[in-house]
């Protein structure tokens, strides 16, 4: 009975997982231009797939070598515990935020100005201080 079961769950997760692939490909492109992407940025955000992976790995990564230094401590690291998971996955993301910077700068170029009025600046704040 267990095996029926837990054979029916994963088949179900199977299927509604495709669903929602196949819903989400067709809606990527509406969400790309929701999000107020034109041009250039547009087409790069639909097909250049392979950066944000090797973003997305790169800091796994790493998040997978500091979490053992930080959370156990090596040399004249001290052990953190719990603390030193979560400032493994700050760096982590930290970096990965950068990178993905980085790679945006060298691929699009920056205007330095933004243009998003009160919502762009609220969205800005949030993002600095919480």
């Amino acid at each position: 009975m267990a095996a029926a079961i837990s054979t029916m769950a994963l088949l179900l997760g199977a299927i509604l997982g495709f669903m929602l692939i196949g819903l989400g490909l067709l809606l990527i492109p509406w969400a790309v231009r929701a999000m107020g992407a034109t041009g250039e940025v547009c087409d790069l955000a639909l097909q250049d797939m392979r950066t944000p992976l090797k973003i997305a790995v790169g800091l796994n990564v790493l998040n997978i070598l500091l979490d053992p230094l930080l959370i156990f401590g090596w040399g004249p690291v001290p052990a953190m515990g719990i603390a030193g998971a979560a400032l493994a996955s700050v760096v982590s993301q930290w970096i990965g935020a950068l990178w993905a910077v980085v790679v945006m700068h060298a691929t699009l170029g920056f205007n330095y100005r933004m243009h998003g009025g009160v919502f762009c600046d609220c969205f800005i704040l949030v993002g600095i201080f919480f």
